[in-house]
């Protein structure tokens, strides 16, 4: 026999790579020597708003005119603000526990958001962590026509 090589594709070499990464973090582990690798769980923030809690203030100092805090009935919670005329909106935020966030929104929004919340039950909150897209939504589907806003 002829000493050959073996040609690898592409996808071979990747696969090789991949499985050899999966090695080392295992082994690493049962080592007790991951204390290097790190893993970034990006969560989601998903509940059916049980009560809220309003606070308006007139602070200076503050770049939002209000907060809304919404509660559910898990222990899960979100505040949302609404920032003041001229101030940028932050990014939407996930706690690294997926248990809290916060959402921020212009405060020209502030009357509708309030009267959704008032008028629609259930309510959703989904903050997605890895784009930060903030959704309040009524939960279940309403026939058309039924007036609720």
């Amino acid at each position: 026999m002829k000493n050959e090589k073996k040609k690898y594709t592409r996808r071979d070499v990747i696969n090789l790579l991949g499985k050899g990464a999966v090695a080392s973090v295992v082994g690493a582990s049962l080592l007790g020597n991951a204390g290097n690798i790190e893993a970034k769980a990006i969560q989601t923030l998903d509940f059916v708003i049980k009560d809220y809690r309003v606070y308006i203030h007139s602070a200076p100092q503050y770049s939002w005119s209000s907060r809304i805090y919404l509660r559910s009935s898990k222990g899960k919670s979100c505040t949302i603000y609404f920032m003041k005329e001229g101030q940028n909106l932050p990014p939407n935020q996930v706690s690294s526990t997926g248990n809290s966030g916060k959402i921020y929104f212009s405060e020209n929004k502030y009357s509708e958001i309030r009267d959704f919340l008032r008028y629609e039950k259930p309510v959703r909150l989904t903050v997605v962590g890895t784009n930060g897209i903030a959704t309040l939504s009524n939960d279940n589907y309403e026939a058309v026509g039924d007036y609720d806003v």
